[in-house]
């Protein structure tokens, strides 16, 4: 079954606040049939392990693009 809502959490360098952003909405999002996807403007590893360890798709740019770049992202891919 599709998810019924896309949670898009667009996220740079800042793999430990992700961590607690994502402590806290990953387990709503599943409660309601939602998905979460982290879009990472500017990919690093610690943020791809951050978003796996909660269940949430990762979808990185191969460079900085901006937050507005990164937004749209995780739209195109809802």
């Amino acid at each position: 079954m599709p998810a019924r809502a896309s949670v898009i959490v667009p996220t740079r360098d800042r793999a430990s606040y992700l961590d607690v952003a994502l402590a806290s909405v990953a387990p709503q999002a599943a409660a309601c049939g939602a998905e979460v996807i982290v879009v990472d403007d500017g990919p690093g590893e610690r943020t791809r392990a951050v978003t796996a360890r909660h269940g949430a798709r990762y979808v990185a740019h191969t460079t900085s693009r901006g937050l507005n770049a990164a937004r749209n992202t995780g739209i195109a891919q809802a």
